[in-house]
């Protein structure tokens, strides 16, 4: 996905395998966006270092993101 220039895009949680492809992503210079909603946010659940965070105001409006 690197080599290609390809963006993932995910729930933008820090935890997990997403949490950790992220980690990997990131550390190797690749795009990747996180679509979270504000509470997950408030409760500090969203990757700190994802390329590009969209927060949106419920888990409904996040679902219509993908």
């Amino acid at each position: 996905m690197i080599e290609e220039n390809i963006q993932v895009i995910y729930g933008g949680g820090g935890n997990g395998l997403m949490g950790h492809l992220a980690d990997i992503i990131i550390d190797n210079g690749g795009k990747i966006k996180g679509i979270s909603p504000k509470f997950m946010q408030d409760i500090e659940w969203t990757h700190k270092r994802l390329t590009d965070l969209e927060i949106v105001t419920t888990m409904h409006e996040r679902k219509t993101k993908f």
